[in-house]
This record gives C-alpha cells, sequence and structure tokens, in this order.
C-alpha cells in the first residue's frame, strides 16, 4: 500500500510512499516513521497514527493494533524506564 501525498497548490504531481502498519507518513521529513508510544496504526499508507483509548497506551513505537495498547499508563512509564513495577 502506498501514501500518494500531494503538496497543497501542486499541480498534478504526487508523491507516492510506501508505509506499513505501525508508521505514518510524515511530510515535514519526507519519510515513514512509527507511531510514537501510546498510539497505534493499523492501516498501511497512512499520514497519522491513531491515538490508544484514554487510561491506555502502548509501551513501544511502531503498534500495529489497538489490542496493543494496554493497562494503565503509569505502569507503562515505570516499565519503559526500567524500575519497579
Amino acid at each position: 500500500m502506498y501514501v500518494h501525498v500531494c503538496m497543497s497548490g501542486s499541480l498534478g504531481c504526487c508523491c507516492v510512499v510506501p508505509c506499513g502498519a505501525g508508521t505514518y507518513y510524515s511530510i515535514e521529513l519526507d519519510r515513514c516513521l512509527l507511531c510514537h508510544p501510546g498510539s497505534y496504526q493499523h492501516r498501511q499508507a497512512e499520514l497519522e497514527c491513531e491515538s490508544c483509548p484514554p487510561g491506555t497506551a502502548t509501551i513501544l513505537p511502531g503498534a500495529t493494533s489497538l489490542d496493543l495498547c494496554e493497562g494503565s499508563i503509569i505502569n507503562f512509564i515505570c516499565c519503559a524506564n526500567h524500575t519497579n513495577c
């Protein structure tokens, strides 16, 4: 799957960029980036990631499913910082 990115005011010239699940296309950086912790993207070729529901988060970047949004955000912060959980 590819993202078709057309800059505002462009005259028919679009870029086609492959971005897989767990990523989004950054127009500013002109590349695919992993979704940040606390978000996910289950579809390909997207321009942004979906936020996890309130009170949940993903620990690692690049989450590909809403199912990876789990638990308490405070617990995730502790575990991500390798402190006692």
